[in-house]
């Protein structure tokens, strides 16, 4: 009789969590590009894009990040001009990047259909945030930024398309393009993902530049040894990892934790496999 009290209300949550799932459905993600994917203390840039399942799009987004220079630049995502960028710092070093809710002039589809139609930090190679909307960029220096709990959006209503609801509590994620923290593999030249012929020909092209980049071949240029030759040193990292891809940097932070709705679901399996061995015994 327990177990079957039990299962009933394990089935309500799974309805009640499976539907404020899909109110919910906005992803905020922060790519890093760092100048040398090999020494990520010497900084790069951040792009923030942002996500939803809401056919009306995004009305505007709030973003608490930390490690982040005070430079945000509006990224363009709309052409009416409702979604130019404000930043402000506070004594703790958190940087607020706030953009939107310009209902004056609405572009719906931002943040679904406006914007970029693939991943920019690693295209062809990571559908999660095809078609998502670029909305800042900036840069950052040796510490890698974070983003903060207290980031929030607003959607359109899709009743209507140019009202804003409610604030929602979006998803959110950092990830970069770093050798130590995300694990793109040295000889990956276009940080694709995939060390194949392209990074080849790239370093080919530049053999023996004294002034390489981690863009033209030189893969081997860490802290305290700033080496700028494109030589055989970096033609053997390549071909060490030829063929390889990287540890997914791709979607770092997305999926870490269970969703909701996946978490109660094996609540639920454990509490009928346990009604189960219960009758058997």
């Amino acid at each position: 009789m327990k177990c079957r009290i039990l299962l009933s209300l394990l089935a309500v949550c799974v309805m009640a969590v499976g539907m404020s799932v899909a109110q919910a459905a906005t992803s905020i993600q922060l790519n890093l590009e760092y100048i040398n994917p090999n020494d990520e203390s010497e900084g790069g840039t951040w792009e923030l894009l942002a996500k939803t399942d809401n056919a009306a799009g995004i009305s505007g987004i709030s973003v608490d990040v930390a490690g982040i220079n005070n430079d945000a630049v509006v990224a363009g995502v709309s052409s009416g001009g409702a979604y130019g960028v404000f930043q402000s710092g506070d004594f703790s070093g958190i940087i607020n990047v706030v953009s939107g809710d310009d209902l004056t002039s609405v572009v719906n589809g931002v943040g679904n259909t406006v914007g970029l139609s693939a991943d920019d930090l690693f295209p062809g190679n990571s559908p999660t945030w095809d078609n998502s909307s670029l909305f800042a960029s900036g840069g950052f220096g040796a510490t890698r930024p974070v983003i903060q709990a207290t980031t929030s959006a607003n959607e359109f209503d899709v009743n209507d398309g140019s009202t804003a609801v409610s604030v929602v509590v979006p998803t959110f994620s950092v990830r970069g393009d770093g050798v130590a923290t995300d694990g793109l593999l040295q000889g990956d030249a276009n940080r694709s993902g995939v060390v194949n012929s392209a990074d080849l020909g790239l370093l080919l092209a530049s053999f023996n530049s004294t002034t390489g980049t981690w863009d033209d071949g030189n893969f081997n240029s860490t802290v305290g040894v700033p080496d700028a030759n494109v030589n055989s040193a970096d033609l053997g990292l390549l071909l060490s990892n030829f063929n390889g891809t990287s540890a997914n940097p791709l979607v770092a932070g997305l999926g870490a934790v269970p969703e909701p709705t996946s978490a109660v679901l094996m609540l639920l399996a454990a509490a009928g496999f346990g009604c189960v061995s219960r009758r058997r015994k």
